[in-house]
């Protein structure tokens, strides 16, 4: 039982990282030092699985029913607001900020979010809508990139 557990938040974290890079990656074409960080972000969220199971059990943090407090908008636009104030670099919370977008696009194709937590209505959209979204991401990064 342990082992589909595992399986499961693997492929979810590999899912999250490779969607998350993608949506930035002319940004991480430009600067490469953006690539640990696009990783790390595109995960972020997930993070919260472990404050509200208070526990590193991965069982425990894929059995909490819904998505916990970093999986909404507002927590993607204060951790990426906080960047910028502590970075000052636009295109550094710009990745921040799409890499936590395209996590909670992925897991609106995938079970739902409560994209204005504290607010309890859940949101879904269909997978076929990520890619899309994705695509959208990218071409922004790509103007933004540019500038």
């Amino acid at each position: 039982m342990l082992n589909s557990y595992i399986k499961v938040a693997l492929i979810d974290i590999t899912q999250h990282i490779v969607l998350g890079v993608l949506s930035v990656f002319p940004l991480v074409l430009k600067n490469p030092f953006y690539l640990p960080f696009a990783v790390l972000f595109s995960v972020f969220p997930d993070i919260d699985h472990v404050i509200v199971a208070k526990s590193f059990s991965i069982r425990k943090m894929l059995s909490l029913g819904r998505r916990p407090f970093l999986h909404s908008i507002p927590a993607v636009l204060l951790t990426s607001s906080l960047i910028y104030v502590l970075s000052g670099n636009y295109r550094f919370a710009y990745m921040v900020f799409i890499t936590g977008t395209t996590h909670l696009v992925w897991d609106l194709c995938t079970g739902g979010v409560r994209l204005f937590y504290p607010f309890k209505r859940n949101f879904e959209i269909p997978k076929k809508w990520a890619f899309p979204l994705i695509l959208f991401f990218d071409i922004i990064s790509i103007i933004i990139s540019l500038k």
